[in-house]
């Protein structure tokens, strides 16, 4: 949710024009950005107001050392909502990467949140469903997701989307960055569009689902639970808050708690996966769903300014992270 941000229109538009990751896309990509800021700020609240800011900001406690060692059990929990057989289909296409990764992990979990569309259970050999009695969100899958990995031992936890597509080298990279980076307790990765129409670039261009960084520094903000990891230590201290209404802002809460009790989160350029957004050819259609997430991001940001009502004096030190290919 890199975009997220209530900074004016005119400010936004000039930091963009001087990007030079643009190239040939400037014109389209900064016409796309004021649908965007236009979708979000409709649907946004006021922001705090400075004095409750100022008292809700603290310094991030210091940087604290991971226990990951060359044994550590790696377990990846995916939340499914599974509405039609499009969805179906991508839940399959998701499990044939998990079972193709060069480094498997040990345990992978799958929490059907009350899913409408009858689904084969038993084509997904090797996983642990666990199944809601009632829709609750991802958030909450994902709490239930966490807890039975831990319960299982697992050292290290990740999660991504049933709407995502794994390269191979996913769990390794995850494992081998938390080996040698001894102060990460917490990595994003690097995500990519799966589709090709505009709107898929604009988002890979936007650092739409690639996180926040700290200028001048190495660590993140936070990074989106699309393509995110995390150590035994972080999921027994925090876990997502299920106050939040819908996939839009629980990332960045998670984040920014651990960041607060001292676990430094860290992008992980070889942690790739695809991110299907599932637009198609009709630009009409492409432009209602860009618009309807934007809007869900804006329904997050009220819950998250709620709780964390300083979070953009944090955001303001940051910066957007493009996709890598």
């Amino acid at each position: 949710m890199s975009s997220l941000s209530h900074s004016p229109y005119l400010e936004t538009i000039r930091y963009w024009n001087g990007s030079s990751t643009l190239n040939g896309y400037k014109l389209r990509f900064l016409l796309t950005k004021l649908v965007e800021m236009y979708s979000f700020k409709k649907k946004s609240n006021p922001l705090p107001s400075i004095k409750a800011a100022q008292s809700d900001y603290r310094e991030f406690a210091s940087p604290l050392e991971n226990s990951i060692s060359s044994t550590s059990k790696t377990a990846v929990v995916v939340p499914c909502y599974i509405r039609d057989a499009r969805s179906a289909d991508q839940l399959k296409r998701l499990y044939q990467t998990l079972i193709g990764q060069e480094v498997k992990p040990d345990l992978v979990i799958f929490v059907d949140d009350c899913s409408p569309y009858p689904y084969d259970e038993s084509a997904f050999g090797g996983i642990v469903f666990r199944k809601q009695k009632k829709n609750c969100g991802p958030a909450t899958a994902r709490n239930v997701g966490l807890e039975y990995a831990l319960s299982q031992g697992a050292d290290i936890v990740a999660f991504t989307d049933s709407d995502c597509i794994l390269s191979p080298g996913w769990m390794s990279s995850i494992k081998h960055f938390f080996l040698n980076n001894k102060y990460a307790n917490i990595l994003s990765g690097n995500t990519l569009s799966y589709g090709n129409s505009w709107f898929d670039k604009y988002h890979e261009l936007n650092g739409t689902l690639n996180g926040r960084m700290f200028k001048g520094k190495e660590h993140l903000l936070y990074g989106p639970t699309a393509n995110l990891a995390i150590t035994k230590n972080v999921g027994i201290s925090i876990e997502f808050d299920t106050s939040f209404p819908n996939a839009a802002g629980e990332d960045i809460d998670f984040c920014l708690q651990a960041n607060r009790c001292g676990f430094r989160a860290f992008f992980c350029e070889d942690m790739k996966i695809e991110h299907d957004y599932g637009y198609g050819r009709s630009f009409i259609g492409n432009l209602k769903r860009f618009i309807k997430q934007f809007e869900r991001y804006a329904d997050g940001e009220k819950v998250l300014l709620d709780k964390n009502p300083s979070y953009y004096m944090y955001f303001e030190n940051t910066k957007e992270i493009s996709v890598v290919r």
